[in-house]
Formats: structure tokens, sequence, C-alpha cells
């Protein structure tokens, strides 16, 4: 490891892989990166300079991310009431969320199949838990979770995490109505804004998004250069 790349512990530990990004674009050399399995980097989508500097050292696209915001006053919070998933959901929503993620920077080569599914699997469970996001909100019906969306405060914003919907509950409006609960939960949390990212490949929730009046704010790109 050198002052150029660095380790990413969290990544690493959890796919069992030398995971790290590259934080000097200027100095780092081809020598440094093949001490790892995979580098990743998030580079803005109008960095020429940099996409450029990454091509040259063998990186290649894995992903686009776009991120949407939506600003929020008074009269556009409804009054609908939020559901807050338990731990006693956690195997139902583990399960959905292993179901849910066809578009996803985890993917071939880098990652196998497994991998990805137990990482949103993760993802969502430790949201339940309050260690990564801060609360999952649930549309809980008699034939079980809906839908859920996994939220974190960050100042005075909230981050959608994870969004998703049951496939037997598709085309029913719930994804809708898990952005509205989103906005009650911000309400309540006296924040103003929710900013969410999606992938450039996700049409359905670039849609979704531009429907319900999320204004696009950011492009950028996943980049990864592996040795495995």
């Amino acid at each position: 490891m050198t002052n150029n790349v660095i380790v990413l512990p969290w990544d690493s530990e959890f796919f069992s892989k030398n995971i790290a990004t590259v934080t000097n674009i200027d100095k780092v050399t081809t020598d440094e990166l093949a001490n790892f399995d995979l580098i990743t980097n998030k580079v803005a989508s109008d960095n020429y300079l940099e996409l450029t500097q990454f091509n040259q050292l063998g990186f290649s696209i894995a992903e686009g991310e776009l991120i949407f915001n939506k600003k929020l006053t008074e009269n556009s919070v409804s009054e609908l009431s939020i559901e807050l998933a338990t731990e006693a959901d956690i195997s139902e929503l583990v399960n959905l969320a292993k179901k849910s993620y066809v578009s996803t920077r985890f993917r071939k080569p880098w990652f196998t199949s497994e991998q990805s599914n137990d990482f949103y699997g993760a993802w969502i469970k430790k949201a339940v838990l309050g260690e990564f996001d801060d609360v999952c909100l649930i549309i809980k019906t008699a034939d079980g979770i809906q839908g859920f969306i996994s939220l974190k405060k960050v100042n005075t914003q909230i981050k959608i995490g994870l969004i998703a919907v049951a496939q037997a509950a598709q085309g029913k409006g719930i994804a809708r109505q898990l952005l509205t609960m989103a906005e009650v939960y911000a309400s309540q949390q006296q924040c103003n804004q929710i900013t969410v990212a999606t992938q450039t490949s996700n049409i359905t929730a670039i849609n979704l998004y531009s429907r319900n009046d999320y204004s696009l704010k950011e492009s950028n790109y996943w980049l990864y250069k592996s040795h495995c």
C-alpha cells in the first residue's frame, strides 16, 4: 500500500478480495496497482482528464451512476403513515433484496452472482439494525412484504440506500408509495431534501425518479481494474 493507493477494508473483508482505490491518479504507477485483486474508483462523467488517465492505466467502465435529488417543501409532504422494519422482518427482506438487483456494479466478471446477492442481503439487514443506513421502511400486507426502502440521514438530507418491490407486487404503485414514505420520514427528521443514486442501466429506476419530481444532480462512472 502507498499514499497513491489505499485498501478498502470493508470491501476486502466482505468479498474476500484485496480491494483498493486510487487516491492520487497523477502519481500512481502500474506496479502499485499490481498489488491488488481489484481497484475501484468513481469519476465524474465530465472529468475527461481523469477518465483518460484511468483508461491509460487499464481501467474499464463497470457501470455508470446517476444521482437524483428532490427538494421538499411543507406542502409536498404527505400525511401517509410509515412502518419501520423490525428484526422479525430481516429474513424476508434479505430474500427480497437478493432477488431485486439486476442493475449493479457488483457484477460479473468482477463479482459472482452469489457475492452480489449476499452484498445486498447484508446491506438491507444492516439497515434494519441501523448499522449502515438508519432505517428500513416497508409496505407489508397479509401476503408479506410488498416493498422496502432504506434511508440514512446526512446533515439536512435523507439518502435513499436501497429500494425494491416484490415481483408479485410490481405495477401496483408500490415504488411510488415507498418514495412518499421516504418524504414523510425526511419531514420527521427535519430534512428538506432527498438524494438517491442509481445505475445508468436501470431505466426503470430513472423513470421512477423522473416521474416523482427528482432532478438529475450528478453523473459518474465506476471504473475497475482487476488482477484476478
